[in-house]
């Protein structure tokens, strides 16, 4: 009650609305009770000022509460930043052993491709590039080029369909990465690869279809 007539005394209310004024300040306070109580920070620095806090409120001590919600706020800031800057660190770290991962797995696919095992090694590119971190793009789509040019040499050296079908699929997702305007040389590059793969395959065939498509390919890269 006392703080209640406080709060009214330093507001100056006539006499004729002091007991709305009084009402109003009531159902005030009463919600400001409620939303204090309901307070509970993780931080234990903010939850032991914020208890604080309550008991000031309680007690109508109005300027230390206001203190101490505010000394609350700014350690709850305070942890949250901390906490952004170990996650960023905990994502750079990732980033890093993720990386390296790739790395590790690509190097063993070049052994691979020099024991002539083109096959397992298009199956190590494929794991580098799915290992490769998305933050860095370029490196994963140098896997994938590995890939794709594995793949080829099973299909060309080991007479495998298959493998240049395969070869022919992982071109075509090589090329929608790459955007002519954007990074001309790569888009050639592909397109050439693809060309390739398409002719090797296309001698085989008795149509022209993958022929046709090979020059498309060939003209295409001849543009750049």
């Amino acid at each position: 009650t006392k703080t209640l007539l406080r709060i009214v005394g330093e507001g100056d209310v006539p006499l004729e609305r002091l007991s709305e004024t009084l009402n109003r300040v009531a159902t005030d306070y009463k919600r400001l009770q409620s939303q204090v109580a309901a307070l509970s920070p993780d931080n234990p620095v903010a939850r032991g000022l914020v208890d604080k806090a309550k008991a000031d409120v309680d007690a109508g001590r109005f300027a230390m509460a206001h203190q101490r919600l505010a000394a609350a706020r700014q350690a709850q800031i305070a942890a949250a930043r901390e906490a952004k800057m170990l996650r960023d660190q905990a994502h750079a770290a990732e980033i890093a052993q993720l990386e390296g991962a790739a790395s590790s797995v690509a190097a063993e696919a070049e052994l691979t491709v020099t024991e002539g095992n083109y096959k397992q090694a298009a199956e190590l590119f494929q794991q580098a590039a799915e290992l490769q971190p998305a933050e860095r793009p370029a490196k994963a789509d140098m896997y994938r080029w590995r890939w794709a040019k594995a793949l080829y040499r099973q299909g060309y050296e080991r007479g495998d369909n298959a493998a240049l079908l395969a070869c022919i699929d992982a071109f075509r997702t090589l090329l929608a990465r790459h955007a002519r305007e954007r990074e001309p040389l790569d888009w050639a590059r592909v397109q050439s690869g693809l060309g390739f793969a398409l002719y090797r395959l296309g001698t085989r065939e008795t149509g022209t279809a993958r022929l046709e498509q090979a020059v498309a390919a060939f003209r295409a890269a001849l543009q750049v």
